[in-house]
């Protein structure tokens, strides 16, 4: 599962694992991803991720029928 923000991308993973890259210009053309953190507190498949630019918080659901308000 993939979310983006204007900074941001935020992968979620079949096990529960959710990983946040930092969007950098590398040059006109082109961009790069830079790992910035993991969150692993889902158990199961991550279903759903959700970024709120206006709260800055993540909000990630999985299988394992836990949501989690990420700030």
């Amino acid at each position: 599962v993939l979310e983006m923000s204007e900074e941001y991308l935020f992968v979620g993973y079949s096990k529960g694992l959710i990983e946040k890259y930092k969007i950098s210009q590398f040059s006109e053309f082109s961009e790069f991803l830079e790992i910035q953190t993991s969150f692993s507190l889902h158990k199961s498949e991550i279903t759903s991720i959700q970024f709120d630019d206006k709260e800055n918080q993540l909000i990630s659901a999985s299988k394992d029928g836990i949501i989690y308000l990420w700030d």
